[in-house]
């Protein structure tokens, strides 16, 4: 169960990593739009 839960923080962890990296280098790859990088926190502004 803990393992579990561990593996899924870390794979959301990654995911977040890259896409912040993505988002960082402007989109490297061509076939993506390039978009401005969003808030930090997006949801939670009011």
């Amino acid at each position: 169960m803990i393992l579990r839960f561990v593996a899924l923080l870390l794979a959301l962890a990654l995911a977040a990593v890259s896409i912040g990296a993505v988002f960082a280098h402007g989109t490297a790859d061509p076939n993506v739009t390039p978009r401005p990088t969003p808030g930090p926190t997006v949801r939670s502004a009011p």
